[in-house]
């Protein structure tokens, strides 16, 4: 999930930056916001556990492999 939520973040700084329409660059901040808040909560429980903080997966792509 944490790169999931980098990816949505990246998203939507990207979009942020190439759109001129003012509430288009609203919903992607506030998208990046959240997508952050939660990537923080994951951290944080995944240290409460006691838990690694990474994914083990190297690249975006082995997200989508079977």
């Amino acid at each position: 999930m944490q790169r999931h939520h980098a990816q949505a973040m990246k998203m939507s700084i990207i979009i942020r930056e190439q759109y001129t329409d003012p509430e288009v660059r609203t919903i992607a901040f506030d998208i990046a916001r959240a997508q952050q808040h939660q990537e923080g909560q994951i951290l944080a429980l995944l240290r409460d556990w006691g838990l690694p903080q990474t994914t083990g997966a190297s690249t975006d792509t082995e997200l989508f492999l079977p």
